[in-house]
């Protein structure tokens, strides 16, 4: 006859069970009710973990979505003052100055250049491809400006509009070199980098922020 007692340790002895012609060992329910103590290890390690991670990624989320904010909206919430605001009212301004030089210079040169310039500076997405649009636009617009300046035949309103557009240009390209969101970008991407928020980053999916250079 099978035993049920408990053994000196206070453990219950194993039971096995006959199915066909195999002996298989039955759980004690005192060992169902105590997981070992190893199994118990790896549950407070994996809540540990939880815990490492999520402390970063609870400021990771909203950091990444201030640094966006700050390139498309401004470092405060809707403030227009912004890379991407000034971006846009450069491109204007420049598209401008070559609709007015269009009609001494025609449409080929530097005219067209600047066109297409301030097209594709509106159109691309990226920060980035904004960025080589942004500084390719600034160069065309300066030669466009030296070949009209020394142009005889353009009347006084021609002449004033034109340096307007430029001083704009300028204006606004000495306001996107001194934002700060390529501060804020690189602060936060250095933060990214550092474990733990490193992983979180990996889990959430998070990127590096695209440096407006």
């Amino acid at each position: 006859m099978k035993s049920n007692t408990k053994t000196k340790s206070g453990t219950e002895p194993l039971r096995f069970v006959k199915v066909g012609d195999t002996s298989l060992a039955v759980i004690p329910e005192s060992e169902k009710k105590n997981p070992p103590a190893a199994v118990g290890a790896v549950i407070m390690a994996a809540m540990i973990a939880l815990s490492l991670i999520a402390g970063p990624a609870r400021w990771l989320i909203p950091e990444r979505s201030r640094v966006s904010k700050a390139f498309y909206d401004g470092s405060k919430v809707s403030d227009g003052v912004s890379i991407n605001d000034d971006l846009v009212r450069l491109s204007d301004s420049a598209y401008n100055m070559a609709a007015l030089a269009e009609q001494t210079l025609g449409d080929g040169g530097n005219v067209g250049e600047v066109k297409r310039l301030a097209y594709e500076l509106n159109e691309d997405g990226t920060i980035s491809a904004k960025f080589a649009d942004y500084t390719e636009l600034k160069y065309a617009s300066s030669r466009l400006y030296s070949e009209i300046s020394e142009q005889t035949g353009l009347s006084e309103t021609q002449s004033r509009l034109i340096k307007q557009c430029y001083s704009d240009i300028q204006s606004r390209a000495l306001t996107i070199e001194n934002n700060e969101y390529n501060g804020l970008a690189e602060k936060y991407n250095g933060r990214l980098t550092r474990f733990p928020a490193s992983i979180a980053g990996w889990l959430f999916g998070l990127k590096e922020a695209e440096l407006f250079k």
